[in-house]
């Protein structure tokens, strides 16, 4: 059984995902290759409007915007929102809906990019710094010199136009899926977009779950049972964060653009078919635990590295980032 109340200026939304087919692997966030039917076109989770619960679906309190409880769906059209988002529906995953619209991302317009080039480049730690938490967990994260930075995200900002983002085959947008397990909330860092899209949480452990949903415009908690599933609203440009104060948590980065990758265990990233011009480049990385106390986890902010890039006509530019630990 799963519960969720929503206490930010956000509403939950759930949408029906009836007899999804089967989608093609996913391509990097951010290449030419990602086509954004990704992760979620395999999960299947169907429409509630009720208060109530049959075992396996979710559980809507009234303690969330009752306009998203009394009007039908909300999430229609093309994929998530399609023509008109909250509107009249269309057809794709979700069907026929209507609701209040949300607030809108920043103006993203995609076109014909001729001549694009390309970002490339790596990114390694400076100096050493964190503690590993939870103790014996495989998903802590800490800083060590010289050593690559896995699941940094990099991203072109202020981009207001360039690649078309690939609208008519997003069913289900890029990212979108977390998994609870005994120590972590995996994967601990992933993008989420073209805006809106959905996060979809789901509770492997054994027991059950607390979650908070921090991001911007409200806080969400959900409490899942084990094996336990719900869904939670993306709707801003920003970064979210889902966390229960006992596992590693787990950071989501929107973006209403396509300009944007995670970092490998290697450390390598690339952005490409970027307009000719001048961009600014974003390393972002999420907090690291500094210490642990008897309140629990103390935490750095956000590391965040920020470049100034020239793209040329169909040119490759190198970036390679020594990102210096927050503290």
């Amino acid at each position: 059984m799963t519960r969720v109340v929503a206490t930010g200026v956000l509403a939950i939304a759930l949408v029906c995902g009836c007899g999804a087919p089967p989608a093609p692997p996913l391509g990097p966030a951010g290449s030419r290759f990602d086509d954004g039917t990704g992760q979620l076109a395999t999960a299947s989770v169907r429409l509630r409007r009720q208060d109530g619960d049959d075992g396996d679906g979710v559980r809507v309190e009234d303690r969330y915007d009752r306009r998203h409880h009394d009007d039908l769906g909300g999430y229609g059209g093309y994929g998530y929102g399609g023509a008109g988002y909250g509107g009249i529906g269309g057809y794709g995953y979700g069907g026929i809906g209507y609701g209040p619209a949300p607030p809108q991302p920043p103006p993203y317009a995609g076109v014909t990019v001729t001549d694009g080039g390309a970002v490339e480049g790596s990114v390694r730690w400076k100096s050493g710094a964190g503690v590993a938490w939870p103790a014996g967990c495989d998903a802590t994260r800490v800083a060590r010199a010289a050593a690559p930075v896995a699941g940094a995200i990099v991203y072109l900002d202020g981009i207001r136009s360039g690649r078309a983002v690939p609208y008519a085959m997003a069913l289900v947008k890029t990212g979108g899926v977390a998994e609870v397990t005994s120590c972590a909330i995996l994967p601990a860092t992933q993008l989420a977009g073209p805006l809106p899209t959905q996060l979809v949480v789901e509770n492997s452990d054994r027991h059950p779950v607390r979650l908070h949903h921090e991001r911007p415009g409200g806080v969400t908690t959900a409490e899942l049972d084990p094996g336990g599933r719900t869904q939670l609203a993306i709707e801003r440009v920003g970064e979210t964060r889902l966390w229960d104060g006992v596992r590693a948590p787990a950071w989501i980065v929107a973006q209403a653009h396509p300009y944007y990758v995670v970092t490998g265990d290697d450390g390598r990233f690339v952005l490409d078919e970027v307009p000719p011009g001048t961009w600014g480049l974003v390393v972002w990385y999420p907090p690291l635990v500094l210490a642990v106390g008897a309140d629990g986890p103390m935490w750095s902010r956000p590391t965040i590295e920020r470049r100034r890039v020239t793209v040329g006509k169909a040119a490759t530019v190198r970036v390679d980032v020594a990102l210096a630990p927050a503290r």
